[in-house]
């Protein structure tokens, strides 16, 4: 913006005698809007001087306009060398800060410490927190602990990891086939469960040959003995009876299960069928509701004709490592390439639906 012409003609004027002869000058001028011109102002001051006079006060007028252009130049110098200060002076501008770090990967599955629940149980917490489902893996008799963690720790690499598994149980075999000594410590492991099932949370119960007797005690623990007061199982248990039996199981306890599934076996093209098939099909027919029964495809699983306990042993490993029998401690530990661990009793039901 252009400013008023008193200080476009005379600057800031900064001495007494400047400001009275500016004065003087400006007596009788015009009303223009731009001002009266250096002329205009002159002749009316020396209009009433004599020539002495009017020499001087020329000579004065003179030398303040150029005083006063010297001065405003040397100002807008200064104040041009303070703002080059100011902004050389200037703190630069700090950098953005640095995102945050990734949240470090979750420990390796297997590196996990193996804790002791109760006799025969043990757990293993992946400590992912966006993971709140529950497996609990029930082997068969006379499967030791170690060889039964095995199995849990490779169905958890391929299958159970992906579902959203977090609390993992592996519970060893039964010390006899129909499990009559009772040992082992289902009641702790409930204790220990009940704290950490998250809200909306499955249990995934998977149990194998004589390993269904001893879940069929966990699930009358839960749904008719009390141990879970609150109910909070209730409707939440997914259960797998893998070639197993039926002792120990009844109306009331399916009747509180989410899903469950009576699993058996078949070789394709010899049609050999698992030690238990028979069972499984009369459990599936029993309780058709509740998920019934499920056929795994075994046809590659090298079984010789009529070898139902190699059969028996293809809801664990798809190819198991003896042709014309259970090979118990290898087909529950010897995965690799060749013998991998069953899921499709998992996959193929949607790990008990929506």
């Amino acid at each position: 913006m252009e400013p008023p012409w008193p200080v476009r003609w005379f600057g800031p004027l900064k001495r007494p005698r400047q400001w009275l002869f500016a004065l003087g000058a400006l007596i009788g001028c015009g009303d223009s809007a731009d001002g009266p011109s250096a002329g205009d102002a002159f002749d009316v001051v020396t209009e009433s001087t004599d020539g002495g006079f009017r020499e001087d006060l020329q000579d004065i007028i003179t030398n303040t306009i150029t005083d006063t252009i010297t001065d405003l130049a040397e100002t807008s110098d200064v104040a041009s060398a303070d703002r080059s200060d100011a902004s050389r002076d200037a703190a630069p501008t700090p950098p953005p800060p640095a995102p945050p770090p990734p949240p470090p990967p979750p420990p390796d599955f297997d590196t996990l410490p193996w804790e002791s629940v109760g006799l025969g149980v043990a757990y293993r917490d992946t400590g992912v927190a966006s993971s709140q489902q529950v497996f609990i893996g029930y082997a068969g008799y006379a499967v030791q602990a170690e060889w039964s963690q095995a199995w849990v720790s490779r169905l958890y690499h391929d299958a159970l990891r992906a579902y959203g598994v977090r609390h993992v149980y592996a519970v060893q075999g039964p010390a006899d086939a129909g499990y009559s000594a009772r040992e082992i410590g289902n009641s702790r492991l409930i204790a220990h469960l009940l704290p950490r099932l998250g809200d909306g949370a499955r249990v995934l119960v998977a149990a194998h040959s004589s390993g269904s007797f001893v879940a069929h005690e966990l699930l009358g623990q839960l749904f008719v003995r009390g141990l879970d007061p609150g109910r909070r199982t209730a409707g939440r248990v997914v259960y797998y009876d893998l070639d197993g039996g039926g002792s120990g199981l009844d109306d009331a306890i399916v009747g509180q299960l989410r899903r469950g599934y009576f699993v058996w076996s078949q070789d394709g093209p010899s049609g050999t069928r698992s030690q238990n098939a028979a069972g499984m099909i009369a459990l599936g027919a029993r309780w058709p509701r509740a998920g019934g029964a499920v056929r795994v495809d075994a046809s590659g699983s090298g079984c010789r004709v009529g070898a139902g306990w190699c059969m028996h042993m293809t809801v664990i490993v798809d190819r198991p490592h003896n042709p014309a029998d259970a090979s118990v401690r290898l087909d529950y530990t010897g995965f690799d390439d060749t013998h991998r661990v069953v899921t499709a009793y998992l996959t193929s039901t949607g790990f008990g639906g929506p």
